[in-house]
């Protein structure tokens, strides 16, 4: 029989033998290193994040730009490439499309455009298209009147141009009418006139670029 003493030692000795559970540690993996790892691919994806989003807004951005400075008129075939610092005004009597430079809601440059089914082109072109040039001319008092074949793109044909005074003030203005009939299967004539004031060199770029722009569909 076991006394009291011996019970209790027993029991004692038995709990101190228990095996102690600790926690694993892997002695390998440092807790701040892993740390600064998980930041710093924190941190790159926030940067990728950011890279794609200034590249969409750049690539959106370009592509506004371009939509709103070419007109393509799919109904008489032709479009200007490049409108930059030009807008849509009321057309003109006899004009089918109209563009405007403007400083102060002044019109400072004049372009439009007027489409003609190619029947209506005279048979003895370049004499006739010359009268015509000239007969126009007359009737505003023009100076210094040039006439020659051009070339814009696709398409070719006269320019007539000339220098004339504004109405109501000093100004000289420089005017052009292009009558454009040759080209590959052309359905119409394109006839584009011109106006801009003479010596304003940042005006007659934008009648240059514009009209460098045109071509048929």
């Amino acid at each position: 029989m076991l006394d009291d003493q011996n019970f209790t030692l027993i029991t004692n000795q038995s709990v101190i033998n228990q095996p102690v559970n600790t926690p694993f540690k892997n002695p390998s993996v440092n807790p701040v290193l892993s740390n600064e790892k998980q930041s710093s691919t924190k941190y790159m994806k926030i940067i990728l994040i950011m890279f794609f989003l200034i590249l969409l807004v750049l690539v959106v951005g370009y592509l506004v730009m371009n939509t709103n400075n070419e007109i393509i008129d799919k109904q008489y075939f032709f479009k200007f490439a490049n409108t930059k610092g030009w807008k849509k005004i009321p057309p003109k009597e006899g004009a089918y499309l109209s563009l405007a430079t403007t400083k102060d809601n002044i019109i400072i440059s004049y372009v439009d455009i007027r489409p003609l089914l190619k029947e209506k082109l005279p048979q003895n072109k370049e004499a006739d298209i010359q009268k015509l040039c000239n007969d126009t001319i007359k009737q505003i008092n023009a100076q210094n009147i040039k006439f020659e074949p051009i070339q814009v793109n696709n398409v070719s044909g006269f320019k007539c141009s000339h220098e004339e005074q504004e109405t109501n003030t000093s100004n000289i203005l420089q005017g052009s009418e292009y009558t454009l009939f040759k080209g590959d299967n052309l359905k119409y004539i394109y006839i584009i006139i011109i106006s801009y004031p003479k010596d304003n060199i940042e005006e007659a770029n934008k009648v240059e670029q514009l009209i460098q722009g045109f071509q048929t569909l």
